[in-house]
């Protein structure tokens, strides 16, 4: 399993602009300094009235495939 960790802070306005189809994929940069692109549906369940913000670990197979989003 590969994992990714990272800070996040996504204001609510701009979380609609995800959800409107107006962009396609967040850019965030890990904390080893990785760029990574996240379908916005994975942060969905972390969305709160602020938006989206915390620290979280991305989990993906060796293949690179989406197993889970976990905030820590």
């Amino acid at each position: 399993m590969r994992r990714f960790q990272f800070d996040v802070r996504i204001p609510a306005q701009e979380m609609l602009r995800y959800y409107q189809g107006r962009a396609e994929l967040v850019v965030i940069k890990d904390r080893a300094g990785k760029v990574l692109h996240l379908h916005p549906r994975y942060l969905r369940p972390h969305m709160g009235s602020a938006g989206v913000v915390g620290s979280f670990e991305l989990r993906l197979t060796p293949n690179g495939e989406f197993i889970e989003l976990v905030r820590i």
